[in-house]
This record gives C-alpha cells, sequence and structure tokens, in this order.
C-alpha cells in the first residue's frame, strides 16, 4: 500500500489514551493491490514528490521518495532549527521542488550536509541520487535505508508511455460513373455514340439511324391514304417505288 501525498498537511500527530498516534489523511491517491496497473488520479504535493513523478507512478513504492525528505528534513530541524526560517515556505518542511530538480546547485542541501554526521549524508547522497533518477520510484523503502534490511517488495517497472494510435487512412471513394441517360440507348453502327431510341439521325456524327422497334421509324399518317412508298432504312426518306438510290443519302435501295 501507499498513501500518495505524504506532506504536513496529510499527517497528523494526535493525543490518545497511551500518548501520542500518528494519523493519515486524505486518502484520495492512496494505492493499494487491486489498483494495480491503473494510473493515479493525483501526483501529490510538489514539495515533497520526484520532480519527475506523474500519474504513471502508481505503485506501492511511491512515498519512498517522500518518506526519505521528511526523515531527513526532521533530522536536520533538530540539529539546526535555523533551518526552518531560512527554507520553510509554508509547502515544505526544508527542501522543496528546485533542489530536487537541481540537486547539485542546491544550497540547501549543502546546508543540511553541514549539520549532518556521516550516516546522515550517507541518507543524502542516496536522496539526491533518487533526484537524479529517471524513475520517481527508485528508491528503496526508508526502512531499507536505515536497517539494511532487503526489500520485501521488488521494485517495479515503470511502465512506458501508452502507443500512439496508428492513423487510419480512409481508402478512397471510388468515382460515381457519370450519370447515363436511360432514354440513350441507340448506338450508332458508325461511331458508336449512344442517341435517344427515338432518334432518326446520330447526334455524334449525323449519319441516318437504322431503324428499330423502339420509335424511330416514319410515323404513319392516320386517314390519310398514301401511295406506296420505299423508305430508306438508312436515312428514313420516303421515295417512290420506282427509285433504286434514296434521294437524300443516295443509299440503295435495293
Amino acid at each position: 500500500m501507499a498513501h500518495g501525498d505524504l506532506q504536513h498537511g496529510n499527517i497528523l500527530v494526535c493525543k490518545d489514551g497511551d500518548g501520542n498516534s500518528i494519523k493519515l489523511v486524505d486518502y484520495d491517491g492512496m494505492f493499494v493491490p487491486s489498483f494495480k496497473g491503473e494510473e493515479g488520479s493525483e501526483s501529490g504535493l510538489v514539495d515533497y514528490q520526484h520532480p519527475r513523478r506523474t500519474g504513471r507512478d502508481f505503485n506501492e513504492r511511491m512515498d519512498h521518495f517522500t518518506g526519505l525528505v521528511i526523515y531527513l528534513s526532521l533530522r536536520a530541524l533538530a540539529r539546526a532549527p535555523e533551518l526552518w526560517e531560512r527554507y520553510h515556505t509554508g509547502e515544505n518542511l526544508v527542501p522543496s521542488r528546485k533542489d530536487f530538480q537541481q540537486p547539485d546547485q542546491s544550497d540547501v542541501f549543502a546546508a543540511m550536509r553541514k549539520v549532518f554526521d556521516p550516516d546522515l549524508n550517507a541518507m543524502l547522497d542516496r536522496l539526491i541520487e533518487g533526484c537524479r533518477s529517471t524513475d520517481p520510484c527508485s528508491l528503496p523503502a526508508l526502512h531499507t535505508l536505515l536497517t539494511g534490511e532487503p526489500e520485501l517488495v521488488a521494485a517495479p517497472t515503470r511502465p512506458g508511455p501508452p502507443p500512439r494510435p496508428v492513423p487510419v487512412v480512409p481508402e478512397p471513394e471510388p468515382e460515381p460513373e457519370p450519370a447515363v441517360d436511360p432514354e440513350l440507348m441507340l448506338p450508332c453502327p458508325t461511331c458508336a455514340t449512344k442517341n435517344r431510341a427515338i432518334a432518326r439521325y446520330c447526334r455524334g456524327c449525323g449519319l441516318a439511324l437504322p431503324y428499330t422497334n423502339t420509335g424511330n421509324g416514319p410515323l404513319p399518317l392516320t386517314g390519310i391514304s398514301t401511295p406506296a412508298t420505299r423508305v430508306c432504312p438508312w436515312c428514313g426518306l420516303e421515295n417512290d417505288l420506282t427509285n433504286r438510290w434514296c434521294l437524300g443519302c443516295t443509299a440503295l435501295l435495293d
């Protein structure tokens, strides 16, 4: 388990029947084993947290860095209370986020090193090492740092960023075929241009179209007797029965 936001506002020292006890509040970002694989809803107060911590660093080790910050801050204040007036801002204890981001240039870490003994300076070196790490959960538990006993839980592998979605390129839609007039059903035998079924002459080449059963033949004259004629099958012109060649297109009528 891990709290996720250890800081002075969430750690209460309470008096009870047996003396004093420590209680934690604000469990919004708490980790329990059933949350494994999920992302945290918050990253904690920045002046207590690793500078690279994000919601992806959500596991049982996410309090290790903060625990060491609180421990070393209290040990430093016990030895040099004036550090409180010099470095406390209301959002931290002694060090703050800028010290975690640039530990080698930190005046706070230098001041703490002056009041520490070799053992505490070794612990401070571990904190600085943790600041430099790209893994916010790289530090072991405070109990392990103090006692040298092995950790009960192995360090988890920090999940990488989610894979980028592969862009889906839509297939181009086929171009619609040009609309064809359903009446253009009569192809010209000369130029293959489609003509209306009732056409007598091609709209492409101008030549006469052959008669079909679609209504492009000569219209009969209703109620009027007409002499017998020979209809040219090419241009549709009515010719006298004695003509052997069409007077319109000169085609042979025989």
